[in-house]
Parts: C-alpha cells; sequence; structure tokens
C-alpha cells in the first residue's frame, strides 16, 4: 500500500518519496517489527518477501479444503486443546483418561486429514 507522505526506510533509514516501497533496498513501506529482524539477519529483505509469500499461500491452501476438513481441522484442534487443559485441573484418574482421549482423538484427527490418509488434489 502506497503512503501518502515522505517516510524514513526503517530497514536501512534511506528517506523516500511517497511510495509503496523504499528506494534503496525495496523494503516496503508497512513492515513490523519482526520482518525488520527477519531481513536484517538475512541480509536483504527477499527472506520476508518469501515469509509472506509462504504465509499468504498457507491461507489460500486452507481455504480452498473442502469445508469437511475444516470443520474436522478446527473440531479436532479445540479437542486436543481441551485434552490438554484437562491436564491442568486433572485431579481424579477418570479426568486424566478424559485428557489423554480428548488429546489423542484430536491428535488422530489432524493426522487423518493431513496426514497420508488423504491424498491432496
Amino acid at each position: 500500500m502506497t503512503v501518502g507522505y515522505r517516510w524514513t526506510c526503517k530497514l536501512c533509514g534511506a528517506s523516500n518519496a511517497p511510495a509503496e516501497a523504499c528506494s534503496k533496498c525495496n523494503c516496503p513501506a508497512e513492515v513490523t517489527a519482526d520482518e525488520i529482524d527477519l531481513a536484517r539477519s538475512a541480509g536483504s529483505f527477499e527472506a520476508v518477501i518469501h515469509k509472506r509469500e509462504n504465509a499468504r499461500r498457507a491461507r489460500a491452501e486452507w481455504f480452498a479444503q473442502p469445508l469437511w476438513q475444516k470443520t474436522v481441522d478446527v473440531a479436532a484442534f479445540a479437542l486436543f486443546i481441551v485434552g490438554l487443559a484437562l491436564g491442568k485441573f486433572a485431579g481424579p484418574i477418570v479426568y486424566n483418561v478424559l485428557r489423554i482421549a480428548l488429546a489423542l482423538a484430536g491428535g488422530v484427527l489432524i493426522w487423518i486429514t493431513h496426514g497420508t490418509l488423504f491424498e491432496r488434489k
């Protein structure tokens, strides 16, 4: 997104006219602190661009899944988290068995939907 004012690059410190990216290092005008740290450690902004593209692709792949698989994903993750959370409050052995069963059920469902049992097209 193009900013409508002069700005200073957070990566290289260059002064820029209103633009989408730095004229010196091609760093976007809008960048997070984590992205700046990653760019500095990598030596260029290419690592950040790669990370953004991977995140965008992962999000698009998740939304491209059929509805049943997204529903199973959310339910399995909830089961897994509830199973882990019960461990914090588990007193009697019944709660420990329930905790283990829920965590295993969630983990197995996640494995089934993302493992080798179903091939993605």
